[in-house]
């Protein structure tokens, strides 16, 4: 067995980007410093039993994965604001969040998917590659104005297999990391 290695253990401060055109120096619109991120791999897995055990598990089938990237945003901006709500009006600086606005139930997520980056402040660190990020808010969004609180909006984006590399998501030090 292996000895822990505390110098291992990360609290990881970054930065959120969509679109990014490579991995070394443009790495797209910043959409803003985050705290809170987490990639959830939500995964089934089907029991099969065996009869001849009073139907007990005897092997257990892979379903269907969900990976799920969530975070909160630190900031009003414009970029992260029309990247996340369907109905959004104004420009940068002027930004508006609309209700009803001219999406409504049945929009297309996939019309406004993303190439999404986490990407490190340090390269030790892993950083996140989302190929075909889904924008959402989670049911159960809040948007904080409390003076005991910072300012912050959660972001949800739903990893879906879009992209033309057929990859959905990519963990690794950005180093590691590659856009096809």
């Amino acid at each position: 067995m292996a000895s822990a290695d505390r110098d291992t253990i990360y609290k990881i401060p970054g930065d959120l980007y969509i679109n990014p055109s490579d991995l070394t120096s443009s790495f797209g619109t910043l959409l803003g410093a985050v705290r809170g991120v987490h990639l959830r791999p939500n995964q089934e897995a089907h029991e099969l039993g065996a009869p001849e055990w009073a139907d007990e598990p005897a092997e257990v089938l892979l379903g269907r994965q969900r990976w799920v990237f969530g975070c909160n945003l630190r900031a009003w901006d414009h970029d992260a604001v029309s990247t996340l709500f369907p109905n959004v009006s104004g420009s940068s600086g002027s930004t508006v969040i609309d209700h009803p606005g001219t999406n409504r139930a049945g929009y297309k997520l996939t019309s406004s998917s993303v190439v999404l980056l986490f990407k490190a402040l340090k390269s030790s660190h892993p950083s996140v590659i989302v190929y075909n990020a889904l924008p959402m808010i989670d049911e159960a969004a809040q948007l904080s104005f409390m003076v005991s609180d910072e300012f912050a909006f959660p972001a949800l984006f739903l990893a879906t297999r879009g992209h033309a590399s057929g990859k959905s998501v990519a963990v690794g030090l950005l180093a590691n990391l590659s856009l096809t």
